[in-house]
């Protein structure tokens, strides 16, 4: 099938499927979902000229993959920051940094992406290790012999890797509240009912869980712990919940910044006043957390630092063949007027 008859089966222009497979140029996400579903379907693959063109091969450049639940699609607010730092160090060194995303639940043309990855130019490859394609992705780079380092905290094999301590991020939380005398906490932390997001949620949502009960120095029987979700509406949810329990609480740590801005809203609504009678902490230092009322107190999870220590890192591999890299970079703790 050529790419006029897939565009007509999807009634969109020919530019849209070739810019949807490049990544060259902004497709809208639901179109773009529409696009690799439908080709999954029925079995559509870019052509080799199609391939050249999505990537000058007459550069030298490394693939940075990036994986994700389909039903994650625009809930990603940390991939930009991290390639950012990628490509800042790949900048010193005139090679291209070419982004390719991949989703965990739809076999997204794989064989054409590991043709294009494979080439000889491509001399390097950053992927993201929580996902049910690592281990399919691997065989084939070890194969290849081409150089690789993983970012993320679930690594199965101990590659090459660079990771943040959520553990130590979740400890910080629990810390604080303890030094500011505030002894009712509340968790909300993501919901495990996701089927495609277990594996990628639960072990960080448990590192969050047990730096924070180490942090705060409680039971966790006495932690009201209120199954959150991901997103800002599962947030403002989750105060309702919490103010549905009747218990007390006089502070909540929850599990992503999306999250928190929801349940600061939800407060607002409801005459609580934050912080001076609960205090709220964010996760992951997104962008919009300083822009809440009031701003919220997070933990940076220094995206920038972790791309550039990838980066850095593949750089070393590339050149220096038996170099490896393992690192674990310490998270920050952000104080601003929420907590």
């Amino acid at each position: 099938m050529d790419i006029r008859t897939f565009a007509k089966l999807l009634n969109v222009s020919e530019s849209t499927v070739s810019r949807a497979f490049s990544g060259k140029s902004p497709v809208r996400s639901e179109t773009k979902r529409r696009i690799f579903q439908k080709a999954a379907e029925v079995g559509y693959r870019p052509n080799g000229h199609l391939a050249c063109n999505n990537i000058p091969f007459a550069r030298d450049q490394v693939v940075v993959i990036h994986t994700l639940a389909g039903t994650q699609l625009g809930l990603d607010y940390m991939f930009a920051e991290m390639f950012e730092g990628i490509n800042a160090v790949f900048q010193t060194e005139q090679w291209q940094v070419s982004p390719h995303l991949l989703f965990n639940d739809i076999p997204l043309l794989d064989d054409f992406y590991y043709d294009v990855f494979k080439a000889a130019n491509i001399h390097g490859i950053i992927c993201g290790c929580e996902t049910d394609l690592y281990e399919s992705l691997k065989e084939r780079l070890d194969f290849w012999a081409k150089p690789f380092v993983l970012i993320g905290n679930n690594n199965p094999r101990h590659d090459n890797c660079v990771r943040v301590d959520i553990e130590a991020g979740g400890r910080m939380v629990g810390e604080y509240f303890r030094r500011i005398g505030r002894r009712h906490p509340a968790v909300v932390l993501g919901d495990y009912k996701r089927e495609c997001l277990v594996d990628l949620e639960q072990p960080l949502s448990r590192g969050k869980e047990r730096g924070f009960l180490a942090g705060i120095g409680l039971p966790r029987e006495e932690v009201i712990w209120i199954p959150g979700g991901y997103s800002y509406a599962d947030g403002f949810a989750s105060c309702l919940k919490l103010l549905h329990t009747g218990a007390p609480f006089d502070c909540v740590f929850c599990g992503n910044d999306i999250l928190a801005t929801g349940f600061l809203a939800a407060a607002h609504a409801n005459g609580i006043k934050v912080p001076e009678e609960v205090a709220v902490f964010g996760f992951d230092n997104v962008e919009v957390s300083q822009f809440t009322i009031p701003a919220l107190s997070t933990v940076d999870l220094r995206r920038r630092e972790v791309g550039r220590a990838a980066a850095t890192g593949l750089l070393d591999i590339i050149k220096h063949r038996d170099n490896q890299v393992n690192m674990t970079l310490k998270p920050q703790l952000i104080l601003r007027e929420s907590a």
